[in-house]
């Protein structure tokens, strides 16, 4: 009795007792907040309820004037940054996630860094060095006598362009070394047993498999290209974030740069719905984080001049799949050497799971049986050659 007394909670004083919270709570704060959130997008849809005759008039000389010269330049900018950060991103993502070389593993957070920086510092300090005045151009002038200007003008649409992309390429290389790292190993390894060459295991698997966290990371470096300011307005590129701010600020009327403004977030919800619907599609073959743990499993080492390069190539990564089937096979084979006359009449090549066919790598089972009847030839070629006698 004195130790269920003593095993009895005291009960807690009256103070201390709370009421549950309240299940409507929760849900209630997070519409609330949800509502916070969303109110610059609802004055910006509100803007179309007050259209005046003053907005009206504002947007028809902009529409007949400016705003075809916005639109293109932004396709423009919009077209190459997208193409850039996609070639940047996947190569470099290829390079740090197939490829072994000097430096890999800080190339790795490295090629973050950029996501540090505003694109707007960085055209200031590309500007800065490349400019007429800036260092590389007074050195290359010293040390080799030239006269004038030795690069062309950096602050125009191809200068842009370029801050861009090496400033929101880390997008896509965030996504694409994820969906590299967690899905190429095996595959790259089937398509180099099936006898695929190098270019086409890129081409067919290894680019299929990134393809959607590439469209996910380009949808949102355009998202960053469309919302800059700072860039156009210094190199004097007339975008058409350009145009709503001189809308606002030249032309003092705040209802029509709300109004083009509702443009380009309907542009940013149609990139958004595209980058969901890329995200929908990404499929992992493997468990999160799952790479071989053979020594073949690992990046492929580079040696020379191509280890120096490395960052820049696309590759492969070789993974130890087939062991226990090729172990199996020799042991057949041998048996066939030792007993001729209990020799198997046929082996099956079809040891691939059929799912690995898939993921838009299209293997030719054509190409995978001669590939497999090769190899069962090298190693019966192997069995057959006579031993070299012992001292």
């Amino acid at each position: 009795m004195g130790a269920i007394a003593a095993a009895t909670p005291a009960p807690r004083p009256p103070g201390l007792l709370h009421s549950p919270m309240p299940r409507w709570l929760p849900p209630f704060l997070l519409i609330v907040l949800a509502l916070l959130l969303t109110l610059p997008v609802l004055a910006l849809a509100a803007s179309w309820l007050q259209f005046d005759g003053a907005a009206q008039a504002i947007l028809r000389e902009m529409a007949q004037t400016v705003l075809p010269e916005y639109t293109v330049t932004t396709l423009v900018l919009c077209f190459s940054v997208g193409l850039g950060v996609a070639v940047v991103g996947m190569a470099t993502a290829s390079a740090v996630t197939l490829f072994q070389f000097p430096g890999r593993r800080h190339f790795e957070w490295a090629l973050l860094l950029p996501l540090a920086m505003q694109a707007y510092v960085v055209a200031y300090a590309y500007t800065d060095f490349l400019q007429f005045s800036g260092p590389l151009q007074v050195w290359l002038r010293e040390t080799f006598e030239l006269r004038g200007r030795v690069f062309p003008e950096v602050r125009n649409t191809p200068g842009a362009v370029w801050v861009f992309i090496f400033s929101l390429y880390p997008y896509v290389y965030l996504l694409a070394r994820t969906a590299l790292a967690e899905r190429a190993a095996q595959l790259m390894e089937a398509a180099r047993l099936l006898g695929a060459p190098l270019s086409r295991r890129i081409r067919e698997v290894a680019l299929p498999l990134a393809r959607p966290a590439v469209a996910a990371g380009v949808a949102l470096a355009l998202m960053e290209t469309l919302a800059d300011f700072g860039v156009a307005s210094y190199f004097g590129i007339q975008t058409f974030t350009a145009g709503v701010y001189k809308a606002w600020l030249v032309m003092d009327n705040r209802l029509a740069a709300a109004q083009l403004a509702t443009v380009l977030l309907a542009t940013v919800g149609l990139l958004l719905w595209l980058e969901h619907r890329a995200q929908r599609r990404m499929r992992f073959a493997a468990l999160r984080g799952q790479r071989g743990g053979s020594a073949e499993a690992q990046p492929v080492p580079l040696h020379g001049a191509r280890a120096l390069l490395a960052p820049g190539h696309p590759t492969t990564l070789y993974a130890q799949w087939l062991r226990d089937w090729k172990q199996a096979v020799r042991e057949l084979l041998a048996h066939m050497q030792a007993y001729p006359d209990a020799a198997p009449q046929s082996i099956s090549c079809e040891f691939i799971p059929f799912p690995d066919y898939g993921g838009g790598s299209r293997y030719s089972i054509w190409e995978h049986n001669l590939a497999c009847a090769a190899w069962l030839r090298q190693e019966w070629a192997a069995l057959q050659k006579p031993l070299a006698p012992t001292a």
